[in-house]
Protein backbone atom coordinates (compact mmCIF):
# COMPACT_ATOMS: atom_id res chain seq x y z
CA UNK A 1 0.00 0.00 0.00
CA UNK A 2 1.16 3.53 -1.16
CA UNK A 3 -0.82 5.50 1.17
CA UNK A 4 -4.33 6.81 1.45
CA UNK A 5 -5.98 10.00 -0.44
CA UNK A 6 -8.33 11.24 0.65
CA UNK A 7 -9.27 8.23 2.75
CA UNK A 8 -8.73 5.89 -0.68
CA UNK A 9 -6.24 3.87 -1.52
CA UNK A 10 -4.02 3.92 -4.36
CA UNK A 11 -3.21 0.62 -6.01
CA UNK A 12 -2.68 0.46 -9.66
CA UNK A 13 0.44 1.14 -11.44
CA UNK A 14 1.53 4.41 -9.41
CA UNK A 15 5.02 5.06 -7.61
CA UNK A 16 4.93 8.21 -5.34
CA UNK A 17 7.75 9.05 -3.73
CA UNK A 18 6.06 11.48 -0.66
CA UNK A 19 2.63 12.60 -0.64
CA UNK A 20 3.32 16.14 -1.69
CA UNK A 21 4.44 14.32 -4.65
CA UNK A 22 1.00 13.02 -5.09
CA UNK A 23 -0.52 16.14 -4.23
CA UNK A 24 1.11 17.55 -7.35
CA UNK A 25 -0.74 15.38 -9.60
CA UNK A 26 -3.54 15.84 -11.39
CA UNK A 27 -6.23 14.37 -10.33
CA UNK A 28 -9.48 13.05 -12.99
CA UNK A 29 -12.76 12.13 -11.08
CA UNK A 30 -15.71 10.22 -12.82
CA UNK A 31 -18.91 11.77 -11.42
CA UNK A 32 -22.79 12.08 -12.45
CA UNK A 33 -23.01 7.98 -11.22
CA UNK A 34 -23.94 9.31 -7.70
CA UNK A 35 -24.07 12.66 -7.18
CA UNK A 36 -23.78 13.62 -3.32
CA UNK A 37 -21.18 11.00 -3.86
CA UNK A 38 -19.53 13.48 -6.02
CA UNK A 39 -19.86 15.98 -4.09
CA UNK A 40 -18.32 14.69 -1.02
CA UNK A 41 -15.20 12.95 -3.08
CA UNK A 42 -14.88 17.09 -4.74
CA UNK A 43 -14.93 18.30 -0.80
CA UNK A 44 -12.74 15.66 0.61
CA UNK A 45 -10.08 16.38 -2.30
CA UNK A 46 -10.62 20.02 -2.07
CA UNK A 47 -10.58 20.75 1.90
CA UNK A 48 -7.24 17.80 1.42
CA UNK A 49 -5.28 20.19 -1.04
CA UNK A 50 -6.51 23.21 0.98
CA UNK A 51 -4.93 22.24 4.45
CA UNK A 52 -1.44 21.19 2.88
CA UNK A 53 -1.32 24.59 0.78
CA UNK A 54 -0.98 22.64 -2.18
CA UNK A 55 -2.54 23.92 -5.79
CA UNK A 56 -5.70 21.58 -6.68
CA UNK A 57 -5.70 20.61 -10.09
CA UNK A 58 -9.17 18.45 -11.09
CA UNK A 59 -10.87 17.44 -14.13
CA UNK A 60 -14.33 16.36 -13.42
CA UNK A 61 -16.10 13.71 -16.14
CA UNK A 62 -19.70 13.10 -16.14
CA UNK A 63 -20.58 9.44 -16.82
CA UNK A 64 -24.03 8.24 -17.92
CA UNK A 65 -25.54 7.56 -15.07
CA UNK A 66 -28.45 5.54 -16.85
CA UNK A 67 -25.47 3.75 -19.04
CA UNK A 68 -23.61 2.30 -15.93
CA UNK A 69 -26.43 1.00 -14.44
CA UNK A 70 -27.79 -1.23 -17.24
CA UNK A 71 -24.22 -2.79 -17.05
CA UNK A 72 -24.59 -3.15 -13.29
CA UNK A 73 -28.03 -4.22 -14.12
CA UNK A 74 -27.29 -6.55 -16.45
CA UNK A 75 -23.78 -7.94 -14.74
CA UNK A 76 -21.96 -6.75 -17.67
CA UNK A 77 -18.64 -6.34 -16.27
CA UNK A 78 -16.43 -6.24 -19.42
CA UNK A 79 -18.95 -3.21 -21.00
CA UNK A 80 -18.80 -0.89 -17.96
CA UNK A 81 -14.75 -1.43 -17.75
CA UNK A 82 -14.57 -0.48 -21.20
CA UNK A 83 -16.64 2.71 -20.50
CA UNK A 84 -14.88 4.19 -17.44
CA UNK A 85 -12.16 2.92 -18.44
CA UNK A 86 -12.71 5.19 -21.23
CA UNK A 87 -13.63 8.25 -19.08
CA UNK A 88 -10.72 7.80 -17.04
CA UNK A 89 -8.77 7.38 -20.66
CA UNK A 90 -10.54 10.80 -21.50
CA UNK A 91 -9.00 12.15 -17.98
CA UNK A 92 -5.43 10.88 -18.90
CA UNK A 93 -5.49 12.69 -22.19
CA UNK A 94 -6.57 16.05 -20.63
CA UNK A 95 -3.35 15.40 -18.07
CA UNK A 96 -4.89 13.96 -14.97
CA UNK A 97 -2.25 11.59 -13.29
CA UNK A 98 -4.50 9.46 -11.28
CA UNK A 99 -8.27 9.03 -11.22
CA UNK A 100 -11.34 8.48 -8.50
CA UNK A 101 -14.71 7.18 -9.50
CA UNK A 102 -17.31 8.60 -6.62
CA UNK A 103 -19.82 5.97 -6.58
CA UNK A 104 -19.36 2.49 -4.92
CA UNK A 105 -21.58 0.74 -7.54
CA UNK A 106 -19.00 0.82 -10.80
CA UNK A 107 -16.46 -1.05 -8.33
CA UNK A 108 -17.90 -4.51 -9.51
CA UNK A 109 -15.56 -3.86 -12.94
CA UNK A 110 -12.60 -2.35 -10.57
CA UNK A 111 -10.21 -4.74 -12.24
CA UNK A 112 -11.92 -4.53 -15.93
CA UNK A 113 -12.09 -0.85 -15.38
CA UNK A 114 -7.92 -0.69 -14.60
CA UNK A 115 -7.65 -2.80 -18.06
CA UNK A 116 -8.35 -0.20 -19.72
CA UNK A 117 -8.17 2.76 -17.85
CA UNK A 118 -3.90 4.39 -18.89
CA UNK A 119 -3.69 5.74 -15.61
CA UNK A 120 -3.97 4.65 -12.02
CA UNK A 121 -7.02 4.57 -10.36
CA UNK A 122 -8.14 4.36 -6.72
CA UNK A 123 -10.52 2.55 -5.83
CA UNK A 124 -12.99 2.80 -2.65
CA UNK A 125 -12.70 -1.12 -2.05
CA UNK A 126 -9.32 -1.24 -1.27
CA UNK A 127 -9.38 1.90 0.75
CA UNK A 128 -12.31 1.08 3.11
CA UNK A 129 -10.72 -1.90 5.15
CA UNK A 130 -8.02 0.00 5.84
CA UNK A 131 -9.67 3.06 6.87
CA UNK A 132 -11.79 1.08 9.06
CA UNK A 133 -9.13 -0.44 10.79
CA UNK A 134 -7.31 2.88 11.36
CA UNK A 135 -10.52 4.01 13.20
CA UNK A 136 -10.62 1.24 15.30
CA UNK A 137 -8.06 1.99 16.83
Amino acid sequence: MIGTFPGCVIFTRIKVETIMEFLMRKIGLIGGLALRAGIFYYEQIQKRFAASQAPLQLVLSHADVLRVLSYVAAEDRIALGAYLGGLANELADAGCEIVAISAVAPHIAISDITRVARVPLISILDAVPGVTHERSR
